[in-house]
């Protein structure tokens, strides 16, 4: 929910967990297509913040809106069995 960037469902922080769990849906074996409508979305939850005359924490928007979708690292024994 614009432009405070919150789940319209539940209040929280967007994307919330059921909302990451949808987009992962949505674009699966596409995480770079993911990447990148995440980052669009980034660029505009940063704007509004400004426009509205808020303080932002970039790196905890980042972690919060792009980084939650690496995938995990497998340990390096393990890629190679």
């Amino acid at each position: 929910m614009r432009p405070l960037w919150r789940c319209r469902a539940c209040g929280a922080e967007w994307p919330c967990s059921p909302a990451r769990l949808r987009l992962l849906r949505e674009y699966e074996g596409c995480r770079v297509s993911l990447a990148l409508y995440l980052v669009v979305m980034l660029n505009e939850a940063v704007q509004d913040a400004y426009r509205l005359g808020l303080c932002i924490d970039l790196a905890a928007w980042h972690v919060r809106m792009i980084a939650w979708i690496r995938r995990p690292e497998v340990p390096v024994e393990q890629a190679h069995r």
